[in-house]
Formats: structure tokens, sequence, C-alpha cells
């Protein structure tokens, strides 16, 4: 794939447009050590139940998931 390729997906215009930022600052995370790592857990991400989970472990490796909301 050439680099023109991920300009012209980048521009498609059937992408959604960024909502506006409102400067406020959300809600702390909740922040548990686990193990080797540390834990931060980001509830209600815009999705009504849904949550980012980030861990950071000693070898400096970053993990991410996001949770739907449960049924």
């Amino acid at each position: 794939m050439s680099p023109a390729s991920g300009r012209r997906f980048a521009v498609r215009s059937g992408m959604s447009k960024p909502h506006p930022v409102d400067q406020q600052p959300g809600p702390m995370p909740a922040i548990r050590s686990e193990g080797d790592s540390i834990v931060f857990e980001f509830a209600e991400m815009g999705i009504k139940g849904g949550r980012l989970t980030i861990r950071c472990d000693q070898h400096g490796n970053v993990f991410a998931s996001i949770a739907a909301p449960s049924r």
C-alpha cells in the first residue's frame, strides 16, 4: 500500500466529523495495581455502560481494551 492510499482513506467523505471538545476534565479513572501492572479503568466513555481499560506493565508495555455495555 502506498502512502497516497492512506491519504485517500483519511479524507474519505463518509468519515464522521469529530465532536467539539468542551475543554472540561472528565471523571477520574479507577486506578489499581494488578500484579506488576497499573490498571486505569474509564467508565461511560460516550456510551452508557461502556468501559475503556488501559494496563501499563513494568516493561513499558501498554495494553488497551474497550468493553461494550453489558446487556
